[in-house]
C-alpha cells in the first residue's frame, strides 16, 4: 500500500506547488514618473487664438510631465522685439511664430542653438530656410490670391489684372510692420518686380487694398463678405474648406508672375534653462499627430512630410516657382528700413517696427 502513496503525495505537492505561484504574481514594477518641470514659449497671439496653444500643450504635458508656460507677443515683429529685450533673469526657453520673412538677419538668427540630429527625418525640404538650423520649420505654404467665387466668378491671374479697376475696394492685405504675412508679401513683390518696380506696383494696387494689422481680422474680413479677396497662403482656402465643407465658396489662385514661400518656424533660445527639453518640445511639434493640429488649426501645410492630409490639403497643387531666392541677407537688410518708410507713407501709418 505504501508505493502507491508515494507518487500520489508528490502530485499532490506539484499541485500546491503550481496553486502557489498562481495565487502570487510577481509585483509590478513602479511606473517611473519625470519630475514636474516648466518650459517658457514665447509666442505670436494667434498661436493661442487659433486654438493650438492648448492642444499642444495639454498633449506634451502627458507626455513628459512639462508644463508649458505661453508668454504672448503679438504679432511676429512684436515677438523678435521682446525677446531681444528680455531681462537676463526672465527665463525663455523657445520662441513660436518666427516667420522667414523676418528672419533675413544674422541678428536674430544669433539669438538660437543651432538644432542638430533631430528625431524627424522627413521634414519637407521646400519649409526649409535656415541653413544653421537654428529656426526649425513647422508649417508652409506659398503667397497666392485667396477669392471668394460668390462674389468673384473669373479672378485675375496676375499682378497685372489685379489692377483692374473692377477690383477697386476689394482686397484685404496684412501690415507688413510686424505681421509676418505681411511682410512676406512686401517682400514678394520686391523680388518680383525689383527695386524700381515694387513702388508703381503698389502705387497702383493701393487702391484695391484694405490694410488690417493681424491675420484674424483680414480673414473676418474675407469669410463676411466685405473684402472679396485676400493676399495670403494658398493653403488657406483648402483650410476653409475644412472649416465649414458645406460653404465651399473660397478658392486659391498663385498669380503667374512667381509665389513666395511663407514658413513659420521654432527655435531653442540660448538663454534656454532646458534645452533637452525644449528639444523634445520640437520634436513633439514636428510629430504627425501635432502637425495635423497645426494643420487644422494654422491652415499651413505640415512641414512633416509624413502627415496624413485631408482631402483638401491632399489635392492642394504642388507648386515650387517661388521668387524668395532672389532675395539675401544683404539685399533685405540694407533695403527693408526703405521699403517699410515707403509703405508707411503710401497707406498713412504712423508707425514703424
Amino acid at each position: 500500500m505504501k508505493h502507491y502513496l508515494i507518487p500520489i503525495l508528490a502530485l499532490l505537492l506539484c499541485f500546491g506547488a503550481c496553486g502557489k505561484k498562481a495565487g502570487k504574481p510577481a509585483p509590478a514594477k513602479p511606473k517611473k514618473t519625470r519630475p514636474l518641470t516648466t518650459l517658457t514659449v514665447y509666442s505670436t497671439d494667434r498661436y493661442r487664438s487659433s486654438g493650438l496653444e492648448k492642444i499642444i500643450s495639454d498633449e506634451f504635458f502627458k507626455r513628459t510631465n512639462c508644463r508649458v508656460t505661453t508668454v504672448i507677443c503679438g504679432e511676429t515683429g512684436d515677438l523678435i522685439r521682446s525677446i531681444s529685450t528680455v531681462q537676463d533673469s526672465n527665463n525663455i526657453d523657445l520662441v513660436l511664430g518666427i516667420t522667414n520673412s523676418f528672419a533675413y538677419n544674422d541678428t536674430l538668427l544669433n539669438e538660437f542653438m543651432p538644432i542638430s540630429k533631430l528625431g524627424v527625418k522627413s521634414l519637407d525640404t521646400n519649409a526649409e530656410f535656415d541653413p544653421g538650423n537654428r529656426l526649425i520649420p513647422y508649417g508652409f505654404s506659398y503667397l497666392s490670391l485667396i477669392y471668394n467665387t460668390a462674389q468673384i466668378s473669373e479672378p485675375p491671374l496676375s499682378f497685372g489684372s489685379l489692377q483692374g479697376s473692377e477690383y477697386i475696394s476689394q482686397m484685404a492685405v496684412c501690415d507688413p510692420n510686424d505681421n509676418g504675412l505681411g511682410r512676406a508679401m512686401l517682400l514678394w513683390t520686391r523680388a518680383l518686380v525689383g527695386e524700381s518696380g515694387y513702388k508703381p506696383l503698389w502705387n497702383t494696387l493701393k487702391k484695391s487694398c484694405k490694410l488690417f494689422p493681424t491675420f484674424d481680422e483680414a480673414l473676418t474680413s474675407l469669410r463676411n463678405g466685405r473684402y472679396s479677396m485676400f493676399l495670403s497662403y494658398h493653403s488657406l482656402s483648402a483650410w476653409l474648406k475644412e472649416q465649414d465643407p458645406e460653404h465651399d465658396t473660397f478658392k486659391s489662385q498663385i498669380l503667374q508672375e512667381g509665389s513666395f514661400r511663407y514658413i513659420e518656424a521654432v527655435g531653442i533660445h540660448k538663454r534656454s534653462a532646458n534645452p533637452a527639453l525644449a528639444r523634445e518640445f520640437i520634436e513633439y511639434l514636428l510629430s504627425p499627430s501635432a502637425q495635423q493640429m497645426v494643420m487644422y488649426k494654422l491652415g499651413l501645410s505640415p512641414a512633416n512630410s509624413k502627415t496624413p492630409l485631408p482631402q483638401s490639403f491632399a489635392r492642394i497643387p504642388l507648386y515650387s516657382y517661388s521668387v524668395d531666392d532672389r532675395l539675401t541677407q544683404q539685399i533685405v537688410g540694407e533695403g527693408i528700413k526703405s521699403w517699410l518708410e515707403f509703405w508707411n507713407s503710401l497707406f498713412n501709418t504712423s508707425y514703424l517696427p
